[in-house]
């Protein structure tokens, strides 16, 4: 975007019985066009947020790269990387689903896009649980780039109540 590094802050997300396998192979597919993860999250269980449809509890799990590549090469890249993992199109499975494989830009630097394919800072990420919770772990001191609130606010103003759970802890 500038020339410089900026920190991209990605989730992972889903809730098959082949998510934890998804999640590795995809941290490979990501750390080949990005370098080594800078933090990653322990993986995290929670409650399906959004949905009723299923009772199957999602993995969630952060992880940030530094990276120059313009965002929109970054979406097209991790939406091949869901379509890798068996991802169907958004489109096709409505607004919440099951899925293997889901991967969110929550936050590219300090950033603000909004165009017709992607809003970063993500604009749920500061109103969910399984964000904010492996947030804390790897970000305490997280500042969201828009709302300009700390991370310790953002988890007291949630309305969020899904409880998240330490799932595997990463080494």
């Amino acid at each position: 975007m500038n020339g410089h590094p900026q920190q991209l802050l990605l989730s992972l997300g889903g809730n098959e019985p082949n998510t934890e396998k998804c999640f590795r192979d995809s941290l490979r597919v990501l750390s080949s066009r990005f370098g080594n993860p800078v933090l990653l999250s322990s993986i995290y269980e929670t409650q399906p947020w959004g949905f009723q449809a299923s009772t199957a509890p999602f993995l969630n799990q952060l992880v940030t790269f530094h990276t120059e590549e313009e965002i929109e090469s970054i979406l097209e890249f991790t939406q091949s990387v869901e379509k890798m993992n068996g991802r169907k199109s958004k489109s096709s499975q409505g607004k919440y689903a099951n899925r293997t494989l889901d991967i969110d830009i929550l936050c590219y630097g300090t950033h603000e896009v909004v165009t017709e394919n992607l809003v970063v800072p993500h604009k749920f990420m500061h109103e969910r649980n399984f964000i904010l919770v492996p947030l804390k772990e790897i970000l305490p001191n997280f500042i969201h780039p828009t709302l300009k609130k700390t991370l310790k606010e953002l988890l007291l103003s949630t309305k969020d109540n899904l409880t998240v759970s330490l799932y595997k802890k990463t080494k």
